[in-house]
């Protein structure tokens, strides 16, 4: 989410929207979206498997070009879409995993 709001930073500020992006300088978003990211990848590592099944979380780890894409754009670009791309791609990946390797298919 956060590079969604990098690309408005400079409307955002001349309006007076105070987000996250208008607070901070360069460097220091990049290290909250490294620090983020970081923590997605750990948070998929221990996950619990009864939560989310092994291959939901190997098919979430299919997706890391793509985010690695958006994270390396961050703050170097002032266009969201890979950034954008990559949580779409994830987020399809994990439902299409959900539905294939179990947990979601009870539910519909």
């Amino acid at each position: 989410m956060l590079a969604t709001t990098y690309a408005d930073r400079v409307a955002d500020r001349s309006v007076g929207n105070f987000t996250l992006a208008t607070q901070h300088d360069d460097a220091r978003l990049r290290r909250i979206s490294t620090f983020a990211s970081l923590l997605t990848v750990l948070a998929l590592l221990f996950i619990p498997v009864r939560l989310m099944p092994v291959g939901v979380k190997l098919a979430s780890f299919l997706t890391a070009p793509v985010v690695f894409q958006g994270w390396r754009d961050y703050t170097q670009k002032h266009n969201p879409i890979a950034s954008v791309s990559a949580m779409v791609v994830l987020l399809a990946v994990q439902l299409f995993g959900y539905l294939f390797f179990g947990n979601l298919l009870p539910l519909l």
